[in-house]
């Protein structure tokens, strides 16, 4: 019965729809409306049509439910009243108190509706159509849960317009805890369903020792659905205006993230801004370019308007491809050293490197697991007094791997490596000044062998794996060829068993040597897991300069290991450590610690490192962070650095947060105490505020900002 009644119904539709065809040619605005009823009556008399029961009506992806429905076929209207609702494809629900429309159910007008989505609602007491747009009288807006009362917070409003993209209120009253706190004339924010609008952004305010009072007002432009632009201008009491703007674009092609900003209102400069622009191009499934762009007008000014605090800035122009077994590669990078030219000594000894090319082949194993491998590399480096350096690297190597029927692991390999140098007004070793042309052939054969042993218990299985490698490589003299690339050597237990420890390619570790180490490996079925490293390099050859001019030891090298203990999804624990081979005296440990749940968790890191390289002294630093939520909405925290080598506070801070479903508040305070010429650290005060469907805003940096820092 309900079947025929349906069709019936159906069939009055259309009849009805045919004495209005000119909506029907108006882009699909006249989408016949389909109904089912357990039951219909039809009036003769008035032309009226009446389901009862169970009546669902549906306009292509918008579905209507209701116990009673009218539709007058003279008015060409339909009419529900009590327990009305709508369901649109968008995703909102429509609770109706009655409702009256025509061909389109979005035509609709309405008395007490409700409109749901899965963020917010929005409660009006009338509705009507006005020019295309929505209309809503006396309003309520929160993303806050109706049932718990108070509200935690809502805007009122006499009358909001709706459109495709907006809520557009007039005379709109922001209430926190039933409590008004502040009136609003006009205002505006996204539609529930929309996801990216134009429009002002929430302002931000600030503090600062160097900038003073700080208010940025962003401005957010969509160009397109795979692109936007946000003008961002911060005014300062001490320092001007300074004119931001960041950019985003993400299509099949090209990733783009691109901000910078420009001031000419400085007290110390005429002209400062800087632009960070990293744009990638996906030009097929083999070939990808990259142009990355990091410049800043002077040293400080990223540090004094908190936008970063990086010790160096490369510029990247890259074109790779990689297909098969054949990777390739040309770039060249630019760098600026941001640091104190006072305290570094690198002076003009930060090149250009254009071009630097870079290609590796693996080749197909044989049946025996063999292998050889290719790889070439280029570069070309031109420094600020003229010296210029042209080098080429070639290095062909081969490698067995074999394990016998005992389980014992060997790996056999070979490298034969060529540099080649063409150096011009280059300052070498001895003190030459030389426009010359250098090269160097070296050798490297391998041998490792290893034996991993595995026992299983009842709660736990462990595997121990001790590791053995014989490397021999024959001594050279490097004093005609610069160190421009391999300054930095750090020994330690990611790096005992690599052929070469120098970063680069000015520098091959040299000398017959014996590595040795272990590992063991712990797997609990209730604890979680601990892997554990011990290891040391043994220097066979009788020359003690076998590391050349940035790294020597006797025979015997330092100790190096690492525990990584993991006992639990609440607690991870890392250390590193570089330890003395005669006293075990310790020259470097590195210390991080995670441990807690949502409630309560801490943070400790500890540097130390004796001899970072030859260009930095002594480090020794701690940094401390505990967050504790004694109750279910409020928490605290509180952070710490201090370097202990100077003696000096380097940041303290601490705040509160109050936190429900659909707000949140995060108040607090921080102090820098690091200076670099005209930035003389800050005192700062943060407060954010979150409102749940409309954003963040605030002063200073929140707990979570941060956490983002201080991550090292």
């Amino acid at each position: 019965m309900k079947y025929l009644v349906s069709l019936f119904v159906i069939f009055s539709c259309f009849q009805s729809f045919a004495q209005s065809s000119d909506a029907q040619t108006k882009a699909n605005d006249a989408l016949p409306i389909n109904f089912s009823a357990d039951e219909a009556i039809y009036d003769s008399n008035t032309g009226v049509i009446t389901a009862v029961g169970g009546v669902k009506a549906n306009q292509g992806k918008s579905t209507l439910s209701a116990p009673e429905f009218e539709y007058n076929t003279k008015r060409q209207e339909f009419y529900a009243d009590k327990g009305v609702t709508i369901n649109k494809a968008s995703g909102e629900k429509l609770n109706i108190d009655s409702v009256i429309f025509d061909e389109k159910i979005d035509s609709m007008r309405v008395n007490q509706i409700q409109i749901d989505i899965s963020e917010a609602s929005l409660i009006a007491e009338s509705s009507y159509k006005e020019d295309g747009n929505m209309v809503l009288r006396n309003i309520s807006y929160t993303a806050c849960d109706r049932s718990k009362c108070p509200t935690t917070w809502e805007i009122t409003a006499n009358k909001v317009i709706r459109t495709d993209t907006k809520l557009k209120y007039q005379n709109a009253v922001f209430w926190f805890y039933d409590i008004p706190v502040f009136y609003i004339p006009v205002f505006s924010h996204p539609d529930i369903v929309s996801k990216r609008e134009s429009g002002f952004l929430v302002p931000t305010f600030g503090t600062s020792k160097d900038l003073g009072a700080t208010l940025d007002i962003p401005y957010y432009i969509t160009w397109s659905p795979y692109s936007e632009l946000i003008l961002s201008p911060k005014i300062t009491s001490k320092e001007g205006v300074l004119y931001a703007a960041s950019y985003k674009q993400n299509t099949s092609h090209i990733k783009s993230q691109s901000k910078g900003a420009y001031t000419a209102t400085d007290s110390n400069y005429d002209d400062r801004g800087y632009l960070f622009s990293k744009n990638d191009v996906y030009i097929d499934d083999i070939w990808r370019g990259l142009i990355d762009i990091q410049y800043a007008s002077d040293d400080t000014f990223l540090r004094k308007y908190d936008i970063s605090n990086e010790a160096y800035l490369r510029s990247t122009i890259k074109l790779e491809g990689l297909s098969n077994r054949n990777y390739f590669s040309i770039y060249m990078y630019q760098f600026h050293d941001m640091r104190n030219d006072e305290l570094t000594t690198t002076g003009d000894q930060i090149p250009l490197v254009l071009p630097a090319v870079n290609y590796l082949r693996k080749f197909e194993p044989f049946s025996n697991g063999a292998y050889f491998t290719i790889a070439v590399d280029t570069a070309s480096l031109y420094f600020q007094d003229d010296q210029s350096s042209q080098r080429f690297s070639g290095e062909l190597s081969f490698l067995y791997p074999y394990i016998t029927r005992f389980g014992l692991m060997l790996d056999f390999e070979v490298k034969l490596r060529e540099d080649l140098y063409y150096l011009s007004n280059v300052v070498t070793d001895d003190g030459r000044v030389k426009d010359a042309f250098s090269s160097r052939t070296t050798p490297i054969t391998s041998v490792k062998v290893h034996m991993p042993f595995y026992k299983h218990s009842q709660n736990f299985y462990q595997i121990i794996d001790p590791m053995v490698q014989l490397v021999s490589s024959p001594n050279r003299d490097y004093t005609g060829i610069p160190n421009w690339d391999s300054n930095s050597f750090v020994f330690d237990s990611s790096n005992v068993f690599s052929l070469n420890r120098f970063e680069g390619y000015d520098r091959v570790e040299a000398g017959n040597r014996l590595n040795y180490g272990v590992w063991w490996n712990i797997f609990g079925k209730t604890f979680g897991k601990i892997n554990t490293f011990l290891g040391q390099t043994y220097n066979l050859s009788d020359n003690s300069t076998a590391y050349t001019d940035v790294a020597s030891y006797d025979h015997q090298s330092d100790y190096v290991g690492s525990i990584f203990f993991y006992p639990s999804e609440y607690i991870r624990f890392n250390y590193k450590f570089l330890a003395d081979n005669k006293d075990f005296s310790f020259s470097r440990n590195e210390f991080n610690m995670v441990a807690g749940n949502d409630d309560i968790n801490f943070r400790a890191d500890y540097i130390y490192d004796k001899e970072p390289n030859s260009l930095e002294e002594k480090r020794q630093e701690i940094y401390g962070r505990i967050y504790v939520r004694p109750f279910r909405k409020v928490a605290f925290y509180l952070l710490d650095r201090y370097d202990i080598a100077a003696g000096e506070q380097r940041e303290i801070g601490g705040g509160f947060i109050f936190e429900v479903d659909c707000f949140k508040i995060d108040i607090g305070a921080k102090r820098e105490y690091v200076s670099d010429r005209d930035y003389q650290g800050q005192e700062s005060i943060a407060v954010h505020i979150s409102l749940k469907t409309l954003g963040t805003f605030g002063i200073g940096e929140g707990f979570e900002n941060l956490e983002k820092k201080n991550a090292w």
